[in-house]
């Protein structure tokens, strides 16, 4: 007997790419509506370390889930679409460094 995959363990990843003002983030929210799935859109130009990503573990003091939980909390959902956004603005020097 083969088990059956659910639509989240064989989601794509998708990547877009382009200048401001090209409907980058307009697209993305068309396919989450076409999928029915709600849509976060996660800044990552804000964003000063990888932990306010990933979250801090529960064992240390200030535990607090990352980016990611926050947005699966906030959409009630276990898939939605999330678009990490302002990729571009994080580099090896100011950016998601742990």
């Amino acid at each position: 007997m083969v088990a059956q995959r659910s639509s989240s363990e064989s989601a794509p990843i998708l990547c877009f790419v382009g200048i401001q003002g090209v409907g980058k983030t307009s697209m993305a929210k068309s396919i989450a509506e076409a999928l029915g799935r709600p849509f976060v859109r996660i800044a990552l130009g804000g964003i000063n370390s990888s932990t306010e990503l990933r979250g801090i573990s529960r064992g240390e003091v200030g535990a607090e889930p990352g980016q990611i939980i926050k947005a699966l909390v906030r959409t009630q959902v276990m898939n939605p679409l999330i678009l990490f956004d302002e990729i571009d603005k994080v580099n090896s020097q100011t950016g998601l460094q742990s």
